[in-house]
């Protein structure tokens, strides 16, 4: 019986040290400000009423790897100019250098759609693999992509 239940404490401290080995952080991709919600229910729930809706991305450390879920808004709509509903106070090469990581260690990027505010500064990790729906990446390459899908794979915007 003892050895059982040494054997399931050295299981459990074994998970534990898988564990540590990954880490998650939150990172502030932007803001719609009085974004009109109605049509963000396919049953109509919500009667027109406008909220402020946050933009997340996610940095995801497993290992020596890093992975960033989703991109954002695209750092031309930091601005003084309010009248977009679009907010964005800092890019994410800033605020991933102030957590000691330089763009360029990102080896992954997941896109979990292609819409504007997932995809917005995608073009500031040049050398990450792009992990995407095959789906959603041949509404962004065709001609014909429609609303919200306009991800440039070129230069970056300036950080």
């Amino acid at each position: 019986m003892e050895r059982l239940f040494a054997l399931m404490v050295l299981a459990g401290i074994s998970q534990l040290a898988t564990a540590a080995d990954v880490e998650l952080w939150r990172l502030d991709c932007g803001e719609f400000k009085d974004f009109d919600i109605s049509g963000m229910s396919d049953t109509f729930a919500y009667p027109i009423k406008k909220k402020t809706l946050s933009d997340g991305c996610y940095l995801i450390r497993h290992g020596k790897q890093l992975m960033l879920w989703d991109t954002g808004l695209s750092p031309s709509v930091i601005s003084k100019d309010k009248s977009t509903g679009l907010g964005l106070s800092q890019t994410l090469p800033e605020q991933l250098r102030k957590i000691g990581i330089e763009p360029q260690q990102i080896s992954i990027i997941g896109v979990s759609h292609g819409h504007f505010d997932h995809t917005g500064q995608a073009a500031n990790f040049p050398k990450a693999r792009l992990l995407m729906g095959k789906a959603d990446f041949d509404a962004m390459t065709s001609k014909h992509s429609g609303f919200g899908f306009n991800i440039v794979f070129g230069e970056a915007d300036p950080p």
